[in-house]
């Protein structure tokens, strides 16, 4: 999967504003994510689909707005040096915000936003 970003340029404090907002969210394979509390830097969620799904994990936002500040390649893996072990869900919360689309969507959304009006 190739992802591109949408809103290449948003502050931090409008990305920690929007991501303090999420109460689930989803990855790419199916798996589902539930937000369990919000602090000043990250939040706590739980991997809903995991073997042990009561297990709180943590996601250090600062971090993951490195990763789309810097990164052009958006493949779970190039998230690592950033968010380690939260590669997933830090892309997941970024395609849920808005911030990154798959290229496939992101066509769609062109198209569909240059489209006229037939009701003008």
């Amino acid at each position: 999967m190739h992802f591109t970003k949408v809103l290449p340029v948003i502050s931090l404090s409008e990305f920690i504003r929007r991501a303090s907002t999420v109460k689930d969210f989803s990855a790419s394979q199916n798996v589902h994510y539930r937000v369990t509390r919000f602090y000043q830097d990250g939040l706590y969620f739980l991997r809903l689909s995991s073997n042990n799904p009561e297990q709180a994990r943590q996601l250090d936002l600062r971090e993951l707005y490195k990763a789309l500040q810097q990164l052009t390649d958006f493949k779970t893996e190039n998230f690592r040096p950033f968010v380690p072990r939260m590669h997933s869900p830090g892309r997941a919360l970024l395609v849920h915000l808005g911030l990154i689309v798959q290229n496939n969507q992101e066509e769609t959304y062109l198209f569909n936003s240059t489209m006229p009006n037939k009701d003008m």
